[in-house]
């Protein structure tokens, strides 16, 4: 059984031993930690009323599709947010993450292709330190926060890539690249932006949680301001990464511009002798050169002329 963030912690991650964890930590004056990877509707519906969870909590426990969002219940704190999948840029959907604290307990329940072990690892050395499951549900906030952060900093160095290939006419593009860093900026977007406006929603939860611990609220300010940070930060990157595909369009239209103007001067070059020879191909007896012995050396020199000028003019035009 995996351990919990110290001594005073036991952690279950199955549904049908909460009864006798919840027993065993009462005994022991210790916290509980329960920690569910996508429980099925039953497994919700027990753990609930064993731990006689508000009935609006149960309600969003089993919905797997729920909006961020901070909530101060009667005797428990009920947060949802979305966590990046393990791998920051892949792009498998975000992991929903329900968090619901009481004064004993603190249980977490996982939508998606979640890493428990990842949450375990945060709680090993949280921040704020998990003295009671209300700050153990903050730390877990933090750390999720602090990994969208991380995620939107790396992106950073595919977004610079990216700019400096759409603005160098020696490289060629990869769109796919591109849409890649769009869908990686907008995922991260989604979560950190969520949890933003959770937080800005439950103002005044956020502080009567400080309230109720003076050595709580620094911590608090600072997630806070972690997640605008990380907000701010991916909204710059949204609106760089607009201003690099818009780029590769207008780079995408001048090339197909060129390409147009060189398809359209061969084919300039090519009329010149199709056009002529088209009229000396029919059967006019009367037709200059026609009767003389070197009359195709001349036809053919007129041609030749007629093509270098018009090359000429293209190549001054760069249409070639």
């Amino acid at each position: 059984m995996p351990s919990g963030p110290d001594e005073r912690w036991r952690t279950v991650t199955d549904a049908s031993v909460v009864a006798d964890a919840l027993t065993a930590a009462e005994t022991s004056g210790n916290f509980l930690w329960i920690l569910l990877d996508n429980p099925d509707d039953d497994a919700i519906a027990h753990v609930s009323e064993l731990l006689g969870l508000h009935p609006v909590a149960v309600v969003d426990l089993r919905d797997r599709h729920e909006a961020p969002r901070l909530q101060l219940l009667p005797e428990q704190l009920y947060v949802t947010m979305w966590d990046l999948p393990e791998d920051g840029h892949a792009t498998d959907r975000l992991v929903t993450v329900t968090l619901v604290a009481s004064d004993r307990w603190l249980l977490t329940v996982l939508r998606g292709p979640a890493d428990g072990d990842r949450l375990e690892a945060a709680l090993a050395d949280p921040t704020p330190p998990a003295r009671t499951p209300v700050d153990a549900a903050l730390a877990l906030v933090t750390d999720v926060a602090r990994r969208c952060a991380i995620a939107a900093t790396q992106i950073e160095d595919d977004l610079e890539r990216l700019e400096g290939d759409v603005f160098d006419p020696s490289i060629t593009e990869d769109v796919r690249s591109v849409y890649d860093v769009r869908r990686s900026i907008g995922r991260i977007d989604r979560a950190v932006s969520g949890l933003a406006a959770a937080f800005e929603a439950a103002e005044g939860d956020l502080a009567s949680l400080a309230e109720r611990d003076p050595d709580r609220g620094p911590y608090l300010r600072h997630l806070v301001d972690h997640v605008a940070g990380a907000t701010g930060v991916t909204e710059d990157q949204a609106k760089a990464l607009d201003a690099v595909v818009s780029s590769h369009e207008s780079n995408v239209s001048m090339q197909q511009n060129r390409d147009m103007r060189t398809i359209s001067a061969f084919a300039a070059l090519l009329a010149i002798p199709t056009v002529i020879a088209g009229l000396y191909g029919m059967n006019f007896p009367n037709l200059p050169l026609l009767q003389a012995d070197v009359g195709w050396v001349v036809v053919g020199g007129v041609i030749i002329v007629l093509d270098v000028i018009a090359y000429v003019v293209f190549k001054r035009r760069h249409w070639v």
